[in-house]
């Protein structure tokens, strides 16, 4: 039987062409086609690719709960088991970072073997959550190999946000929202702004909030408020803040999640140990939450401004895409800015 009659056989043809079939993959003009399938994975930890993964075409990987890496396989290893059989031949592969933990931030990072003969040619190996990245390998030899990333359905983008912050009170005694407001053993809903006490403000910026529980009798009072609002992205969020054996020095507790509108504060119905002389307190913390659109995933800060001023970045949290600025708010007022990168 002829070369062509076997092509047909095996489910090729010829047109004259360079033509190769190897592995259910049909190569021309040294360009790899093969049917994709989707491999879908939650990762508990990193996977190091075969040559057979590599084929299927499309990974849907959810890093479970932690920053993974993604190892390819050798060159000599893709070359022997495609049977390629001259340099410059290429295929590729998707993948996807399926991260679907709310509020948190697991990137995948795409890494070549120790000696394996891969080079990476990408602006950046990770793939962040929401992120599908295509990526073309083309056989140098049979021991060497690039590859490229020629395709991201989300690319970073980068960001700017100028927040010019007035006097406000000192984080001992956070009291911009809510000053010095009697509460009793809920639950007791308070709805802000509309709220009757006269030192309520509109949220000026997306920040974390402080409660400061006076307790002037002495006695140990506790118990928990919630907070409930939306953050810097337009996000739902809702946090229960703890009290536990608050003394007559009082005592202060601070959200981890920012809030760019304070819809309600509700204290629940477990105080213990009330009486008329308990205040409650609500203030601004010394954190910044950063917009980063709905679904968005915070990669880093790159430059920050005071006072017009450069200096040196705060803590960056890139989970809950905040900022706390090195230097804090307290009673002066401030001009911040914020240069970031975000997904």
């Amino acid at each position: 039987m002829s070369v062509i009659g076997l092509l047909r056989r095996w489910g090729g043809y010829s047109d004259g062409s360079n033509i190769h079939i190897y592995n259910g993959g049909l190569s021309v003009n040294n360009y790899l086609i093969h049917h994709a399938e989707v491999t879908a994975e939650d990762m508990s930890g990193n996977v190091a690719l075969l040559p057979a993964d590599i084929h299927n075409g499309v990974f849907c990987y959810n890093p479970n709960g932690g920053n993974r890496t993604v190892t390819l396989p050798t060159a000599a290893a893709l070359w022997a088991y495609f049977g390629f059989v001259e340099p410059g031949q290429s295929f590729e592969f998707i993948v996807t970072n399926e991260h679907d933990t709310p509020r948190a931030f697991y990137s995948l990072a795409i890494t070549a073997p120790i000696g394996g003969g891969i080079t990476l040619d990408m602006d950046s190996v990770y793939v962040y959550p929401g992120q599908r990245k295509i990526y073309k390998i083309v056989m140098n030899s049979a021991t060497e190999a690039t590859c490229y990333e020629i395709a991201c359905n989300r690319p970073l983008t980068t960001g700017h946000v100028s927040y010019q912050v007035a006097a406000q009170s000192t984080p001992a005694d956070p009291n911009d929202i809510l000053d010095n407001e009697a509460f009793s053993d809920g639950p007791t809903t308070w709805e802000l702004p509309a709220h009757a006490s006269g030192a309520i403000v509109n949220v000026d910026y997306p920040r974390n909030v402080s409660i400061f529980i006076e307790n002037p009798g002495g006695a140990n009072v506790a118990g928990t408020i919630e907070v409930n609002g939306y953050d810097a992205d337009g996000n739902a969020v809702s946090e229960i803040l703890t009290f536990t054996a608050v003394g007559a020095g009082g005592q202060v507790k601070t959200t981890t999640q920012h809030f760019s509108v304070i819809t309600t504060i509700v204290t629940q119905d477990d105080w213990t140990g009330l009486d008329a002389d308990e205040k409650i307190n609500l203030g601004w913390a010394t954190i910044f939450g950063l917009p980063c659109r709905p679904g968005g995933m915070l990669i880093g800060v790159y430059k920050c401004c005071v006072d017009q001023a450069h200096e040196a970045i705060g803590t960056v949290n890139e989970e809950l895409k905040q900022i706390t600025p090195t230097t804090t708010t307290d009673a002066a007022a401030r001009d911040y800015d914020f240069w970031y990168v975000f997904v």
